[in-house]
């Protein structure tokens, strides 16, 4: 497991159109914007590679209490690694100074859901979405 660097962004961006097409969202893939959002991830959040996957997120004050750090996830592809991502994700969460950490799993991969409640992870928001 390593941390990602932009020297990464060529797998990372792979990665990503991979995961995409595994997800089901109703976006295009766009390579140029993805690129663009995993540099800016790399560069003010974290983004951590195996061989078979990535997670990556930002650092983001609570809307109600700027000194409650969230650590949160905004990308997670894994296949087969992906407690060893979540637990890289979460150490670099803490020695950031986070107090918390906010996932997400979507409803057409519930294995994550599964993982992520068995970490012990308790849902807090549901999100839904609508094309239109």
């Amino acid at each position: 497991m390593t941390r990602a660097t932009l020297d990464d962004l060529p797998t990372l961006i792979q990665r990503m159109g991979r995961f995409h097409a595994a997800s089901g969202l109703a976006s295009r893939f766009d390579p140029e914007a993805t690129g663009a959002f995993l540099t800016a991830c790399v560069i003010q959040g974290a983004v951590f590679l195996t061989d078979r996957g990535c997670i990556g997120g930002m650092l983001a004050p609570h809307w109600c209490d700027p000194s409650h750090i969230m650590a949160v996830e905004m990308f997670w592809h894994a296949d087969g690694d992906g407690l060893a991502l979540l637990r890289d994700f979460e150490a670099w969460a803490k020695g950031a100074g986070a107090s918390e950490v906010r996932m997400t799993s979507l409803a057409s991969l519930p294995r994550a859901d599964r993982l992520l409640k068995a970490k012990g992870y308790a849902p807090c928001e549901i999100s839904y979405s609508k094309v239109v």
